[in-house]
């Protein structure tokens, strides 16, 4: 068995050709909660690093997050280290409208997150932003201004600059 950092400088380096999802997950079972998170992690890593594509961590995180949701969560603080904010917002979208009880702690962990990014005002997850002008973000940006307790107009003029 390969270590995470093996396996995801094998899965992003593209030494691994063809891995379909259900192999995928096969390896991933393999590994517990802390590992997977490790592996997830180093995998952003990777792909950040080789610019590469990120669907690997992407399906690991959503892994961990269906099987290991408390170690999901506990550990999103960790995405824009080894991945970027991007990461983070690519997750917080997919799990706006979480159909499961441990998509919902993620998004609000994520959710946590990104509201303590813009107090620290971090540039990179004010370039990342969900906009009150795109239909698709608007609903995000709506909760996030929410959760933070500001008045969209505030928000808009932290976004934008």
């Amino acid at each position: 068995m390969f270590t995470p950092e093996e396996l995801a400088y094998l899965l992003n380096s593209g030494q691994v050709v063809e891995v379909r999802k259900p192999e995928l997950d096969n390896v991933l079972s393999s590994y517990a909660g802390p590992d997977l998170v490790k592996l997830a992690l180093y995998s952003a890593q990777v792909a950040q690093q080789n610019k590469t594509s990120k669907d690997f961590f992407y399906h690991i995180f959503n892994f961990v997050v269906d099987n290991y949701p408390d170690e999901a969560g506990a550990n999103v603080h960790l995405i824009p280290t080894y991945g970027d904010w991007s990461d983070v917002f690519y997750f917080l979208e997919k799990y706006f409208r979480p159909t499961t009880d441990q998509q919902n702690r993620v998004k609000k962990m994520l959710l946590n997150l990104v509201v303590n990014g813009l107090k620290q005002k971090n540039s990179d997850a004010i370039k990342c932003a969900p906009d009150f002008g795109n239909p698709v973000s608007a609903p995000i940006a709506q909760e996030i201004c929410e959760l933070w307790r500001i008045d969209p107009s505030k928000y808009t003029a932290i976004i934008k600059g």
